[in-house]
């Protein structure tokens, strides 16, 4: 494993300059209850997305005026596809699989490509056909996300520990596997270029998740985090130029921006409450 510090160059000269401002959904418990918000790159135009007296958590997008995200109703969990537009709300049913309760659907601009985890297990769901992407690997798997649309990252403990994988969708029988070290390495991103991957590990401090970037190309690893909190769910911004992720290292959960351009970290959200799980609008 080489850790280069000098990583964050290469980035530069591969992210876009433009500076088209992000959406990103989060969720917050700020009103007394978890509830969707939206924001914008800069931690401002702040939308209060939910404001039910039921908890709702995990959003995710569907395009640009669907978000689909996760309610509790009482004894029961179910998934909600709500119109930005019109505000216009519907249920989706579970997969057969499993009822979703932590982690939701992911998709990839429609309704008719997604994926999620399941007991242990990937699946991808083309239209209305069902796939289980790990059905032959042992151990656990989740933690999952889409990259340009043909390509499936997930974590997987099948060989001992976390590491981060993927597979694509028009391969389905080849697993490769992007991190091969002792530590928890898991919830992997990758840069619209396809050359970096970010993800949380602990293979800087034993027991603390940092965010850290690998270069794919010459197998180097860079901390951009190296706080004395946790740091997780580090998602790339849709020209590459940010990261945004959650971490705790203020003695409660906020959200972060990373500028891969400049290396600096700045902080998105600033209350007491939970802020996490951000989610920038990538189609």
């Amino acid at each position: 494993m080489r850790i280069n510090s000098l990583l964050l160059i290469a980035i530069l000269l591969f992210s876009s300059c433009a500076e088209e401002s992000d959406k990103i959904l989060f969720s917050s418990n700020r009103d007394g209850n978890s509830d969707i918000y939206l924001m914008d790159s800069e931690g401002e135009n702040l939308q209060q997305i939910t404001n039910s007296d039921f908890d709702e958590w995990s959003p995710v997008w569907v395009s640009e005026r669907n978000i689909v995200f996760l309610r509790q109703l009482k004894d029961s969990i179910i998934v909600v596809d709500k119109n930005l537009e019109n505000n216009y709300e519907r249920i989706l049913n579970h997969p057969a699989e499993c009822i979703l309760d932590d982690k939701n659907f992911v998709f990839y601009k429609s309704m008719d490509k997604r994926i999620f985890s399941c007991k242990g297990d990937v699946f991808l769901m083309l239209d209305s056909k069902v796939t289980n992407l790990t059905a032959t690997l042992d151990g656990t798997a989740n933690y999952i996300a889409w990259h340009n649309g043909n390509e499936i990252l997930f974590t997987s403990n099948h060989e001992g520990t976390n590491d981060i994988y993927k597979i694509n969708i028009n391969d389905l029988d080849t697993v490769v596997k992007l991190t091969d070290t002792q530590d928890n390495n898991e919830r992997g991103s990758m840069s619209p270029n396809g050359r970096f991957l970010a993800f949380s590990s602990d293979m800087f401090k034993k027991g603390q998740q940092d965010i850290v970037i690998m270069d794919l190309m010459v197998k180097e690893y860079i901390n951009i985090t190296r706080s004395e909190g946790n740091e997780l769910i580090a998602r790339w911004s849709k020209n590459g130029k940010y990261l945004y992720y959650g971490g705790n290292e203020t003695g409660d959960w906020e959200i972060y921006r990373f500028d891969t351009n400049t290396n600096k970290t700045i902080q998105l959200t600033k209350n007491k409450a939970f802020d996490g799980d951000p989610r920038p609008y990538l189609h």
